[in-house]
C-alpha cells in the first residue's frame, strides 16, 4: 500500500466529526451517542491524525507512520464502545509525536521544534485526563494548547528566515511555557484568567510578528493566505479574551471553544490547505481560485451569528448556525478538492 492511500483517513475523520456536530447543536440524528464525543472526533481524531499525517509523512524511515495509525485506531476504539483504550491510544500517539519532536529539537535546537515538544505534551495530557473519566470539558484546555502550539510552531517554521526582534521569539516561548505551567492550578482557582489573557497575546504575537501580514500587500493566492491567516489570528485573540471573561456558562463556554476551533484553528487549515495537500499528494500546482473566498467568509459570518446566539441564549439560531457552519466547510473542502484533482492549474 502506497502511503498516500493513509490520506484517505482524513475525509473520514472530517465526515465523523461533522456528524457528530450536527447532534452536538440539537438536531436529531440517528446513532446519537457519537454527539456527545464530538470534541473528541473533532480535535484528536481530526486534528490529531492530519497533524501527525502532515508531519510523519515526509521522513524517510517509514516506521514513524505508526503514530497517524495509532491516533486513528484511538477514534476506532472510542467510537466502537471501548473510550479507555482509544484515550490510551492518542495518549500513546502523543507520546510517539512528542519523541519524533524532542528527537527533531536534538538535532536542530530551533525554537519552534521545542514548541512542538510542548504540543505534543498537551495533546498526551488530554488523553490522560479524558482517561480518568472527567470529560472533554476538563480536557478541553490541553487539547486548545495542542493546536495553538502546533500551529504558532509551524508558523515560526515557515517564517524562520523573516526577520524578527531578537527579544520576539524568546519572548513567544516563555509565554507558552508559563501557559503550560499555569494549567497546573486548578480550574475553580480562576485558572481561565491568566490562559485567557496569555492566548490573546499569542494573537497579537502573530498579528505583529508573523509574515502573513506582509502577504496583505499582494495579490491572488497570496493574499488569500494572508488576510485568512489574519483573520485566523484575530479570531485568536477574541478566543482569549472570551476565556478570561468572568462567565461560567455552557454557552459561554460554547462560544471559546468555537471561536478558537472555528474562528482561528480551522483558518489555518483553510490557509494552509492549498500548500500542504498537494504536497503530500505530489500535485505540481497550487489548487487555488477566488471561489474559496466564498465558504471561508461565510464561515466567519456564521461564527459571528453563533456567538451571538450563545449569548443572547438563542437555541434555535445556535442550531441552525451549527447546522450552516458544518455545510458551509463541506463547500470549502468539496471545491477544494475539485481544485486540486482538475488537470487545468488552478488560477
Amino acid at each position: 500500500m502506497r502511503k498516500q492511500h493513509l490520506l484517505l483517513i482524513v475525509p473520514i475523520l472530517l465526515l465523523l466529526a461533522f456528524y457528530s456536530a450536527f447532534g452536538r447543536v440539537g438536531w436529531d440524528m440517528p446513532i446519537p451517542d457519537i454527539a456527545a464525543k464530538h470534541g473528541f472526533y473533532m480535535v484528536s481524531g481530526l486534528f490529531g491524525t492530519l497533524i501527525s499525517l502532515e508531519r510523519t509523512f515526509i521522513l524517510k524511515n517509514k516506521l514513524w507512520l505508526a503514530v497517524p495509525l495509532v491516533s486513528f485506531a484511538s477514534v476506532i476504539l472510542v467510537i466502537t464502545e471501548f473510550p479507555l483504550w482509544g484515550f490510551l491510544a492518542q495518549a500513546v500517539a502523543a507520546i510517539l509525536l512528542s519523541f519524533l519532536y524532542f528527537i527533531q529539537w536534538r538535532r536542530h535546537k530551533e525554537v519552534y521544534l521545542l514548541i512542538l515538544t510542548l504540543s505534543g505534551l498537551a495533546w498526551m495530557t488530554s488523553g490522560l485526563v479524558l482517561m480518568t473519566g472527567k470529560g472533554f470539558a476538563a480536557a478541553s484546555i490541553w487539547l486548545i494548547l495542542f493546536l495553538l502550539y502546533t500551529i504558532v510552531a509551524e508558523r515560526l517554521e515557515l517564517s524562520k528566515f523573516v526577520a524578527t526582534p531578537k527579544w520576539a521569539k524568546p519572548a513567544l516561548l516563555i509565554l507558552f511555557i508559563l501557559l503550560f505551567a499555569v494549567q497546573a492550578i486548578p480550574f475553580h482557582w480562576g485558572t481561565n484568567y491568566p490562559s485567557g489573557i496569555l492566548i490573546a497575546a499569542t494573537g497579537f504575537w502573530l498579528l505583529q510578528f508573523d509574515m502573513a501580514t506582509k502577504n496583505l500587500n499582494k495579490s491572488g493566492f497570496f493574499f488569500y493566505t494572508g488576510s485568512t491567516l489574519y483573520t485566523g489570528f484575530v479570531w485568536l485573540m477574541i478566543s482569549g479574551v472570551l476565556m478570561a471573561l468572568p462567565l461560567q456558562t455552557f454557552y459561554h463556554y460554547d462560544a471559546v471553544l468555537h471561536s478558537f476551533f472555528i474562528g482561528f484553528a480551522f483558518s489555518m487549515i483553510y490557509a494552509h490547505a492549498p500548500i500542504i495537500f498537494p504536497a503530500l499528494l505530489k500535485k505540481h500546482h497550487t489548487p487555488f481560485h477566488k471561489i474559496l473566498y466564498i465558504p471561508v467568509w461565510l464561515i466567519h459570518v456564521l461564527l459571528l451569528l453563533r456567538l451571538y446566539a450563545d449569548y443572547s441564549g438563542d437555541w434555535t439560531l445556535r442550531k441552525w448556525t451549527g447546522l450552516l457552519q458544518v455545510l458551509v466547510m463541506l463547500l470549502f473542502f468539496t471545491s477544494f478538492a475539485v481544485l486540486m484533482f482538475r488537470k487545468k492549474k488552478a488560477t
